[in-house]
């Protein structure tokens, strides 16, 4: 398990709401729990997401451009790859972990298999 993100490479002009994440989330992953839409300082959404190798603890910024991930690499890749068909395409994303150690492009052609060994090898 790590922590990572997915974040466009500048502040862009879009972002998405609360009720339009959740929505989106929902119809990609109905198991999803959702456990907070009060939005703070930190975070506009709250999620728990079991994936096949970890549960995923995410969260959405309060800007709502960028995801917080903690859970394993490959899952963390996957909900990157998902994320980047939310986003409109004209805004560049990233997966980086914690220590900004590595980052990788999330792009339309993205696979969650290679971005994840981004972060193995």
């Amino acid at each position: 398990m790590g922590k990572y993100f997915v974040s466009p490479t500048e502040r862009p002009d879009w972002h998405l709401t609360p009720a339009e994440f959740v929505g989106a989330l929902k119809r990609r992953w109905p198991e999803v729990r959702i456990v907070s839409e009060t939005p703070d300082q930190y975070h506009s959404v709250e999620f728990e997401l079991p994936l096949r190798h970890s549960c995923v603890d995410g969260s959405l910024d309060s800007a709502g451009d960028t995801l917080a991930l903690d859970a394993d690499v490959r899952d963390a890749a996957a909900v990157a790859v998902w994320f980047r068909t939310v986003v409109p395409e004209k805004v560049q994303l990233i997966l980086w972990d914690a220590g900004y150690a590595r980052n990788v492009p999330v792009t339309a052609s993205s696979d969650a298999g290679t971005l994840a060994a981004t972060f193995t090898t």
